[in-house]
């Protein structure tokens, strides 16, 4: 079967694909983030995966990843220390699947072609952007889809953030802007996303 996955926007959470909330044997796509909140040129590294329980193989699968915000994708990045938990196994260096990785000029784009994910599979490789250095702060919510699966499935199926108990909902997290955070505990005191200088309470 031919596949897509496209992407718009990994910490830990619960064990399995998907929340352990979807069948046993549907395929799975997580996006997870490696921290709640980041600063503007710093790097973040995004871990993704990938599960297919099925009995069938699923060949030329297309990853496809915009970031729609102040941040670009490190083109060599690929493949970078992989955080895989659960039964998910690390892919070797550059090997995604079999996939060959390409990013657009302007760096917001990422496309992986030609992936083969085999049956009875769970894998997971991490892939890395750096946050401009003029970044306004914002929360950041990204997620995937995985399209063109036999309609079995449903035909397409969205990504899912691992650590929280929603299924495939979008993975989120903060970008904090004009802070030292030397100075100052920074606290969002009213759950809006803005962070300001707090005592720790």
């Amino acid at each position: 079967e031919n596949l897509t996955m496209e992407l718009f926007g990994p910490g830990e959470g619960p064990s399995g694909i998907n929340d352990g909330t979807a069948c046993a044997y549907m395929p799975g796509f997580t996006k997870d983030v490696d921290a709640d909140t980041h600063f503007p040129s710093e790097i973040v590294t995004y871990t993704f995966g990938i599960s297919n329980l099925t009995v069938d193989t699923f060949t030329g699968l297309s990853l496809v990843d915009t970031l729609t915000y102040d941040a670009n994708w490190i083109s060599d990045s690929v493949a970078v220390q992989p955080n895989c938990t659960g039964s998910f196994t690390s892919i070797g260096t550059g090997d995604l699947l079999g996939g060959t990785p390409e990013v657009s000029l302007d760096q917001k784009t990422l496309r992986i072609t030609d992936m083969v994910v085999p049956s009875a599979s769970q894998t997971c490789f991490s892939i890395q952007a750096q946050i401009l250095s003029d970044a306004q702060a914002e929360k950041v919510s990204n997620q995937a889809s995985l399209t063109n699966l036999p309609s079995t499935f449903g035909i397409t199926l969205y990504s899912d953030f691992p650590s929280s108990i929603v299924p495939n909902d979008a993975t989120p997290h903060t970008i904090l802007a004009g802070v030292n955070v030397g100075d100052f505990i920074f606290e969002d005191q009213n759950g809006n996303g803005v962070y300001q200088p707090g005592n720790g309470d």
